[in-house]
This record gives C-alpha cells, sequence and structure tokens, in this order.
C-alpha cells in the first residue's frame, strides 16, 4: 500500500496484539466495575435482607447472586454483624418449621428477622417473634417491624447466652420455607460478640 509515495507495510500479527491488548484492557475494566458492584450489593444486603436487595438490583436492570450461611456456620463464617442465616433466593412457600441454630459464644443481639412471602402478599399486620432456648427459657416475645409486607423485624437489644434456640414466629403459616433451608423458616440474626 502506498501513501504519499511511501509504502506502508501492514502487520497482521502486531495489529491482532494491539487488538487482543485493547480487549484484555476492556475485560479488565468491566471486572472491576463489576466487583466494585459486588461490594455495593453485599452492602445493601447487610443493610437491608437478601430479598429486598434482590428486587432492588432486578429493578435496576441487573441480577445478583449472594452466599447462603448455612445455620450451623461458626460466627468466623458469617458476614460482619450477622449471628445466624437460615433462608436463600430459592422459591419459598408457605408454613416453615421452626428455624433453629447454636451459638458458640454470647450475643449482644440487635435484630431478629423472620421472611413472610405468603405468596406475595406478605403478613403485613406482623405479629411478635421470640427465641427460646433447648433448656427452656424465653426470651421475648418482641413486636415485630413490618417492612416491604415480608420482612418481620424484632429488635430485642439483649444480650443472648450461647447455646441452642428455637426461633418462634406468632405466624408461622406464613413463615417461608422450602426444600433449600431443610424446610424451616427462614430467619437470620443481628449482634456482635458480648463481652
Amino acid at each position: 500500500m502506498k501513501l504519499d509515495g511511501k509504502t506502508i507495510r501492514w502487520n497482521r500479527n502486531q495489529t491482532i496484539r494491539k487488538c487482543l491488548s485493547i480487549l484484555c484492557m476492556i475485560i479488565s475494566l468491566l471486572l472491576l466495575t463489576a466487583c466494585s458492584q459486588r461490594e455495593q450489593v453485599k452492602q445493601v444486603i447487610k443493610q437491608f435482607g437478601p430479598r429486598d436487595a434482590m428486587n432492588r438490583d432486578r429493578a435496576d436492570g441487573w441480577d445478583i447472586f449472594y452466599e447462603d450461611t448455612p445455620a450451623s456456620a461458626s460466627p468466623a463464617e458469617v458476614p460482619p454483624g450477622m449471628v445466624f442465616k437460615i433462608g436463600n433466593d430459592a422459591e419459598v412457600f408457605n408454613g416453615g418449621t421452626t428455624p433453629t441454630f447454636t451459638t458458640t459464644e454470647a450475643y449482644s443481639v440487635t435484630e431478629l428477622w423472620t421472611y413472610h412471602w405468603n405468596g406475595g402478599k406478605g403478613a403485613p399486620e406482623g405479629g411478635t417473634l421470640s427465641l427460646e432456648s433447648s433448656d427452656g427459657m424465653t426470651y421475648g416475645p418482641w413486636q415485630v417491624e413490618v417492612k416491604n409486607n415480608v420482612y418481620w423485624i424484632a429488635k430485642p437489644n439483649m444480650v443472648l447466652p450461647a447455646g441452642s434456640y428455637s426461633v418462634i414466629d406468632s405466624e408461622p403459616g406464613t413463615l417461608a420455607k422450602n426444600k433449600e433451608s431443610n424446610e424451616q423458616g427462614h430467619a437470620w440474626m443481628y449482634g456482635t460478640v458480648s463481652k
């Protein structure tokens, strides 16, 4: 090829390398953007709970996936501030069995959540939540605040001794469950290790 009397050589390999380099740079930028969005999503999940975060992000036009924490997880395996979590984002049905969990340390409990999907109707009238230890001691009941018609949130603000507990929900008929949660009602609790 001649341009103004000079021969210009086209080096196919060099062009391919440059194109690949640009493509790698674009992919890297996309990955960095996705990672920063994932951190933002984690903050939303921490603040609002997993199902609310999923709905929020679907409305924004992109789906997220989060990792569920089994109820038997040790405190080192759960996200900061979360004591236990029974739940996931699979399809749910009514009538979850009583959620149970065990802690090896005492916790200052700030929030106890349950999830009442109830075919999309939720359970907006609310009710009470309480905790019953394996030795029969009952903590609560606490009146709940209802969020988005489906989340029941109790704010115990108390120290819960180490032990095994059942979450007692005043409306177990609408408590969400599925096979992924072993038919247990979806529930989770926030707090910090009590010193």
